[in-house]
């Protein structure tokens, strides 16, 4: 409303520039008034166009107030003239269009006072009101209870003296629920308590030991699983912080992160994602402390003790692309008993052995592996190798004829089937060398802050520039890897692990209940 008081402010005193009263401008039976903003280029072709009286005066340098007088008679053609040529029309306020231009300035300042007045008045309220700001909380929990109970009753089926519900409830929880029910309706109550049957979807509601529940928060932005599908949180509890341990080794910069992660988690009155998520860092702190010993590397320095791995990673970077290969044939060898587990809980075992992550999957992924390393990767080799036969083709074949009879396609798409599967292990075990290259990347980042470090002169000012640059360049490090770092194994598990046996397709248990935070029930 202030702003609208101001608009109309404006508006006047654009009638005030040309000295019209607002009253001025309409009444007439026969003759049309328009009030509006054109640029100079728009009103000499308006002019050019228009046959009536028309008043210009300059506003600014870019812009003229023009009034149109005209015949009512030709109004729908003036009304087209004007809007082709981006006539900007200015219109009076109903309330104000019988007023002098004194009145109207008046009335207008006299609303904006008023409406300061009642503004002020308000503002004294709510500091008022902020001062018992714990009643305000408690009345607040208070209506929102009401709402969720409003809610509830509209799902209960009800006649003059009986009402039925009916709903999920974990298993155990049935005993206590029985007895909440009974004491509630004083033991005038049928409670049938029936397992949830094939064709049922019931919620799914995750229940995974202390330590793992962090990660549930990853498990769910990819999707909840269904009700008999395997939850895969207490599996990433242990793959997700080993990963990003690998990637972001080092003893003191994961030090620093398990610190921000116990804080977050023990320390800090946060909510629950927030606690969670402090868990998660805690977790990974902890795996880059561990693979920082590996790599003999504490805040970016090398020189302090020695590898446990035997070198540094800059001088080990065979070895790690080595071990980020087997690391990554592991997890999605996992990944395929997962999904036979998963098909053979459903009654599919057909499927469970010819699905491109079944039995067959799981067979060409560990043949080609052996494959692979028995031969040093020489591709000639390899296909010339006896073991080819059985240990790759074989599995493709199974593969694909499997899936025809199966899953009744055609050949075409039992063909794909296998060649999805060959190209898609092949190039998701190549995936997991960004373990081994983010690894080396974090190295190189701190070989560089350490010869920066170096450069500097031994004076009072170059120990002072060491010591920026060394906290400057770790915390650089902690920053930008540690987002690289969780960005790409979040990314490994997601596409790589997860696709393989992870259906999401579940839907979340989230039970009906009071919280109270500011309230107590008598």
């Amino acid at each position: 409303e202030k702003e609208e008081l101001k608009n109309i402010n404006e508006i006047l005193s654009l009638l005030k520039h040309i000295g019209i009263d607002p009253k001025s401008l309409t009444g007439y039976k026969k003759t049309g008034v328009i009030l509006g903003l054109a640029s100079q280029k728009e009103f000499e072709e308006i002019k050019s166009e228009l046959e009536c009286f028309i008043y210009t005066k300059e506003l600014d340098k870019k812009r003229l107030i023009v009034l149109l007088v005209y015949d009512k008679e030709i109004e729908n053609e003036v009304t087209r003239i004007l809007r082709l040529h981006r006539f900007e029309e200015i219109s009076i306020p109903g309330e104000y269009s019988s007023l002098s231009l004194e009145e109207a300035f008046e009335k207008v300042e006299t609303s904006l006072t008023e409406l300061e007045k009642e503004e002020k008045e308000l503002i004294q309220k709510l500091i008022k009101l902020s001062e018992d700001k714990e009643e305000l909380l408690r009345i607040r929990e208070l209506l929102l209870i009401e709402k969720t109970l409003d809610e509830a009753n509209l799902n209960i089926g009800k006649t003059k003296k009986t009402c039925i519900l009916s709903g999920w409830i974990p298993e155990c929880e049935v005993e206590k629920a029985k007895e909440i029910i009974a004491r509630a309706s004083q033991n005038l109550c049928i409670i049938s308590i029936e397992d949830a049957k094939e064709e049922e979807k019931p919620p799914t509601l995750l229940k995974n030991p202390p330590p793992a529940r962090p990660f549930e928060v990853l498990t769910k932005t990819y999707g909840n699983p269904s009700y008999n599908e395997i939850d895969p949180t207490s599996l990433i509890a242990l793959s997700f912080p080993l990963i990003y341990g690998f990637m972001f080794g080092d003893t003191g910069h994961g030090l620093v992160l398990a610190i921000i992660g116990g804080i977050l988690k023990f320390k800090i009155k946060a909510n629950q994602v927030v606690k969670r998520f402090g868990g998660m860092l805690l977790a990974c702190g902890i795996f880059s402390m561990f693979a920082g010993l590996l790599y003999g590397s504490i805040f970016g320095i090398e020189e302090l003790f020695h590898p446990l791995l035997g070198k540094p990673p800059l001088e080990n970077v065979t070895f790690l692309i080595k071990f980020s290969l087997y690391l990554g044939v592991a997890l999605l060898a996992l990944g395929c008993i997962l999904n036979i587990i998963n098909k053979l809980y459903h009654h599919e075992p057909l499927v469970a052995i010819f699905n491109p992550w079944g039995v067959m999957g799981l067979w060409l992924l560990l043949g080609g592996t052996y494959l692979v390393t028995k031969n040093n990767a020489d591709i000639f080799k390899i296909k010339s190798d006896m073991l080819i036969f059985p240990l790759v083709i074989f599995p493709l074949l199974a593969i694909m004829f499997g899936m025809i009879y199966a899953e009744k396609i055609s050949i075409g798409w039992g063909f794909y089937e296998a060649f999805e599967a060959a190209t898609r292990f092949l190039f998701n075990t190549i995936s997991y060398v960004r373990v081994a290259v983010i690894g080396v990347v974090h190295a190189a980042l701190c070989l560089l802050m350490v010869m920066a470090i170096k450069m500097m002169p031994s004076s009072a000012i170059g120990y002072i520039g060491k010591v920026i640059i060394f906290i400057l360049g770790n915390v650089t490090i902690i920053a930008f890897e540690g987002l690289i770092s969780f960005i790409q194994t979040l990314r490994l598990h997601y596409y790589e692990f997860f696709s393989k046996f992870f259906e999401a397709k579940g839907e979340e248990f989230k039970p009906f209940k009071v919280n109270r935070k500011y309230t107590i029930k008598k």
